[in-house]
Formats: structure tokens, sequence, C-alpha cells
């Protein structure tokens, strides 16, 4: 089951993302998105078991999540046979990229400096 996920994850996030913002973008969303919600999931599964009285509760939250998986699986764009993106296609990517050329641009400045 675990490798249904994987197997598709990387390949899936490389294609959504331009080529100059992938690996910093990527990391960062995977990280905090499996932070937030695997550090949360237990107390949510637990608040639901207390609330309903019932210790199947936390099966609903399997539930929702794979109706939320199927829904944004549907509504994905098909990229297949298509090449990757190369250019930042939004604000966000824009930022990133302009703080990742700040940083280096702070690194370089303190080697001129030294």
């Amino acid at each position: 089951m675990v490798g249904c996920f994987i197997g598709v994850a990387a390949t899936l996030m490389a294609q959504m993302l331009p080529a100059n913002v992938r690996c910093t973008t990527v990391s960062f969303s995977y990280n905090v998105g499996f932070g937030v919600l695997g550090g949360l999931t237990p107390l949510a599964a637990l608040a639901f078991m207390r609330l309903e009285g019932n210790a199947l509760a936390p099966a609903f939250l399997l539930v929702v999540a794979a109706f939320v998986s199927i829904l944004v699986i549907l509504f994905m764009p098909e990229t297949s046979g298509a090449a990757l993106p190369t250019t930042s296609a939004s604000r966000l990517t824009d930022w990133i990229c302009s703080c990742e050329r700040h940083a280096r641009h702070s690194e370089m400045n303190k080697l001129i400096l030294i």
C-alpha cells in the first residue's frame, strides 16, 4: 500500500514544479505536510474517539483522507508526454526563487568580506 504512494509521489511532484525551485518546493511541502498531518493525526484520532465514544472513530479520518485524495487525483491534469516545466509559473515560486537568489548573494558577500 505504501509503495503505491511512494512510487508515484516523487514523479508527480517533479512534474508539477519548475526546475529552478523543484528541490526546495518539493522538500519543503513534503516535510511540512508530513510533519503537520503526521503530528496531528494521533491527536485528532484520540479526540474523535473520546467525542464519539467509539473505538472505530479514527477510521473516519482515513475515509475522509481517501475521499480528499480521490478528488485531488480526479482534478489533476494529465502530464505524461509533456515536457517538465522549466520556468516559474506562479508568484509563490517567483518569491521562493528570489529568496534563494538573495541567500546566494548574501553568501557571496560574506565570502568577499572574509
